[in-house]
C-alpha cells in the first residue's frame, strides 16, 4: 500500500459487524454521522489531505498540528472530546531498519476515526484487509485494540532475534574473532537502543489509555488495552534486560583486549630490561677508539659474548627472584 496521488490512503464507513465500505473523497465529504463510524487514513506529507484535515475534518486546529507535525514521540492526549494517539510499529519498508519505527497518528472520537502516517505501516494494511473481510474492529473501541495489538504482535519475533542474538555472542565469546564480534555485539546494541528509545514510553501510553475512562471504550476494552500494556512493558523489560547484557558482553571483550595489551606491554618491558645492559655494553665496545680490552685477541669476541649470555640469565634470574616474571 502507498499513499495516493490525492492524499487519501484509505477511508471506510464501519458497518458495525466487522465490515465496512471503502470511500473516495467525494464518499468522506458525503458522509453523516447517523450513517455510522467514519475511519479515514491520510498521508500526513501530502497538501490535500492537509488542506482536508484544515477545512473540512472538523477537527480544531491543534488536533490538525499534532496529526501533521514532525513530532514522533509516542503520546496520549484528550483533545475535542476525542483522544490523540501517537504510536509506533516497526519500519519493514525495503531498505529500511526494522528499528526505525514508523509513527502513527490517531484521533479518536465517537462517530468518527482520523489517522494519519508519512511511511507504510503494515498494520494498516492489517485493518483494511479484516474490513475487506469482515473481520475488523466494530466500533472505536474496537479499532484502539486493533491497531495497539497488532502494533505490538509484530515486536515480538524482532524483540526475540534481538535475544537469540545476544544469546548467540555470548556464547561465541571464546572463539569467534574480536573484530567480527566488536561488529556483531557493536550492530546489536545499536539495534536494542533505538527500539527501547520508542518502546519505553509507547509502553507508558499503552498504560495509560488502559486507564483512560471514556463512555465509548467499554470494560472489555480496558481489559484487552491492559493486557497489551502489560505485553509492551515485557518487551521493554526484555529489552532491558538485552542492552544489559550486551553491555555486560562489551565491558567483557574490552577487558581480554586490555587484558591482552597490558600483556603485552608487560612481555616487550621485560625483554628491553633484559636487553638495556647488554645494549650498553655492545654500544661500549663498538666505540672506534684505541685501548679496548682485547682488541687484538682472537679469543675476545667469544669471551664478550660469552659475557653477555652470563648477564642475560643473571637478569632473568633476578627478575624470577623479584616475581616480576
Amino acid at each position: 500500500m502507498t499513499p495516493t496521488a490525492n492524499g487519501l490512503i484509505a477511508a471506510f464507513l464501519l458497518n458495525g459487524k466487522g465490515g465496512g465500505k471503502p470511500l473516495d473523497w467525494a464518499g468522506v465529504r458525503r458522509w453523516k454521522p447517523r450513517q455510522g463510524l467514519l475511519w479515514v487514513h491520510l498521508d500526513r506529507t501530502h497538501p490535500q489531505a492537509n488542506q482536508w484535515l484544515e477545512e473540512e475534518s472538523g477537527a480544531n486546529s491543534v488536533v490538525v498540528e499534532s496529526l501533521v507535525s514532525n513530532e514522533t514521540r509516542p503520546r496520549l492526549a484528550r483533545m475535542q472530546e476525542g483522544l490523540l494517539l501517537n504510536l509506533r510499529g516497526l519500519n519493514f519498508n525495503p531498505g529500511s531498519d526494522p528499528e526505525d519505527m514508523v509513527s502513527l497518528r490517531i484521533w479518536a472520537r465517537p462517530g468518527r476515526i482520523l489517522t494519519a502516517q508519512r511511511t507504510d505501516l503494515l498494520t494498516i494494511r492489517d485493518l483494511i484487509k479484516s474490513l475487506e473481510t469482515g473481520d475488523g474492529p466494530r466500533n472505536e473501541g474496537d479499532f484502539l485494540v486493533f491497531v495497539s495489538d497488532r502494533l505490538t504482535d509484530r515486536m515480538n519475533p524482532f524483540v526475540d532475534d534481538l535475544e537469540e542474538a545476544v544469546d548467540n555472542l555470548e556464547e561465541a565469546l571464546p572463539d569467534t574473532d574480536e573484530n567480527q564480534l566488536h561488529a556483531e555485539l557493536a550492530e546489536v546494541r545499536r539495534k536494542v537502543i533505538a527500539l527501547r528509545r520508542y518502546l519505553a514510553p509507547q509502553a507508558l501510553v499503552m498504560e495509560a489509555l488502559a486507564q483512560l475512562h471514556t463512555p465509548w471504550i467499554s470494560q472489555l476494552h480496558h481489559e484487552q488495552l491492559a493486557d497489551l500494556s502489560n505485553h509492551t512493558t515485557r518487551l521493554v523489560e526484555e529489552l532491558t534486560a538485552a542492552r544489559e547484557r550486551a553491555g555486560v558482553l562489551q565491558d567483557e571483550f574490552q577487558g581480554r583486549l586490555t587484558f591482552r595489551l597490558n600483556r603485552t606491554i608487560y612481555l616487550l618491558t621485560i625483554v628491553s630490561t633484559v636487553l638495556l645492559p647488554l645494549s650498553v655494553i655492545t654500544g661500549l665496545l663498538g666505540i672506534n677508539v684505541a685501548g679496548i680490552p682485547g682488541s687484538g685477541e682472537p679469543w675476545a669476541f667469544a669471551a664478550v659474548v660469552g659475557l653477555l649470555a652470563v648477564m642475560a640469565l643473571g637478569e632473568v634470574a633476578l627478575l624470577r627472584f623479584l616475581k616480576w616474571i
